[in-house]
């Protein structure tokens, strides 16, 4: 979703908020799969200093300082951090990663009424209905006043965005009831994912530079807690592709 989600950040009259509904633990839980440190702590950190990264780009300022605090929506604690102007935040559900076909996920979630647990244990969403009640009760806290919103999710139309990772599309349409049981102003861009490494290169110029940088600030984070990174040649063919459309919403946000 780069380089998009890098000039929203940098957009000085918007706040974007990046939700990672998974720890992407890749099936270890908290564990720390032979290293020094979690693996989910890890990925978490390559997310938090791209997003530091991003807010001191292009600017003569020192280190970008992300406040960490434990927010309560419907019921679940979830946590977030937020940049000192309030303008980037970053929330983490920590939900098991659905890819390596664990008893929990979001899509046994969706499919099997299965109850999905966070990793670390610090709640259960015990239905599907939950989960998407959850989900909007964020956006409302977030986006509360807004005129213009935005969703950036995968797309869940198969023929468009093939064969996608199961937790980018349940996540999707999870976000896409969210919409619905919000409001029908709500723009959507949706994005194809995996399927852009086989499409012909679209991103250059300051627009590649930018989401290089940003990759490369991401694995720093995930390499300097002990764990192998994917600044490599099976993740960097996506960095000069970015594929999405637009579905504009109708009528006037009241969130």
């Amino acid at each position: 979703m780069n380089p998009n989600a890098f000039n929203d950040v940098r957009d000085a009259n918007a706040r974007t908020v990046i939700v990672h509904t998974t720890a992407g633990d890749a099936g270890v839980g908290t564990g720390n799969a032979g290293r020094s440190q979690p693996y989910y702590l890890a990925r978490e950190e390559g997310a938090l200093r791209a997003l530091r990264f991003i807010k001191s780009a292009y600017r003569d300022v020192g280190q970008q300082q992300l406040q960490r605090t434990v927010r309560t929506i419907n019921g679940h604690p979830i946590v977030r951090y937020a940049s000192s102007d309030g303008r980037a935040v970053m929330y983490f559900l920590r939900l098991p990663d659905g890819g390596v076909g664990g008893s929990q996920s979001i899509a046994l979630l969706k499919t099997a009424g299965t109850p999905v647990s966070a990793i670390d244990g610090s709640t259960t969403y015990g239905t599907w209905a939950d989960f998407t009640a959850t989900l909007a009760a964020l956006v409302r806290a977030e986006a509360s006043g807004s005129i213009d919103v935005w969703f950036n999710l995968a797309d869940t139309d198969a023929t468009l965005n093939p064969g996608d990772h199961t937790d980018h599309i349940y996540t999707s349409q999870a976000m896409q009831e969210a919409r619905a049981a919000l409001s029908t102003c709500i723009n959507q861009a949706l994005f194809v994912e995996y399927d852009t490494k086989n499409r012909p290169a679209n991103v250059g110029g300051d627009n590649l530079v930018t989401k290089v940088a940003t990759w490369g600030a991401t694995n720093s984070g995930i390499a300097d807690m002990d764990h192998a990174n994917s600044f490599d040649n099976d993740h960097n063919p996506w960095l000069t592709r970015t594929y999405y459309r637009v579905l504009n919403g109708t009528g006037d946000c009241a969130l």
